[in-house]
């Protein structure tokens, strides 16, 4: 059974990390986009071509505030990402394959 602390310990976790909170994967669909330090007019940080992908951690109106994969934030304008699968390897001479038999094609 759970005491009384333990359940003031549920409630409060509950409150801190809700249920429903998780980062959204995304990928930029544009051919190039710029990300800001901020919303709107900020400067811009860096550049990034198309299958870019990100993990949005908050919205504020048509902006997006992401992680990416190397763990830089950034903003972005919500018309330039979509929610394409997209990853990026890190590796030189990476073999991708269809599927996990050696025999998949390339």
């Amino acid at each position: 059974m759970i005491d009384a602390m333990g359940w003031w310990c549920i409630l409060g976790m509950m409150l801190i990390c809700p249920a429903g909170y998780a980062a959204e994967r995304m990928a930029v669909s544009a051919a190039d986009a710029n990300i800001r330090s901020g919303r709107a007019h900020q400067d811009v940080l860096w550049k990034v071509e198309k299958y870019y992908p990100i993990e949005v951690f908050e919205t504020s109106g048509v902006w997006l505030h992401f992680k990416d994969y190397e763990g830089d934030n950034g903003w972005i304008h919500k018309s330039l990402v979509d929610k394409t699968p997209s990853v990026v390897t890190k590796q030189n001479g990476c073999q991708l394959r269809a599927g996990p038999e050696p025999s998949s094609r390339s």
